[in-house]
């Protein structure tokens, strides 16, 4: 099910770029690098399991 998540993300992420870029080339960059980093920051701060 994470493997579903993690590749509708990936294309929702294409796809906004994709459409942002087609207004204007370099806001396709601006908005996939913005998302970027809000991915690796949610990623980073989800609790992780210590044993």
């Amino acid at each position: 099910m994470s493997l579903l998540i993690d590749i509708v993300g990936l294309i929702g992420l294409s796809l906004l770029s994709y459409g942002s870029w087609l207004a204007w080339p370099p806001a396709g960059f601006i908005v996939c690098g913005m998302l970027l980093v809000l991915y690796a920051i949610k990623a980073n701060a989800q609790p992780k399991n210590k044993r």
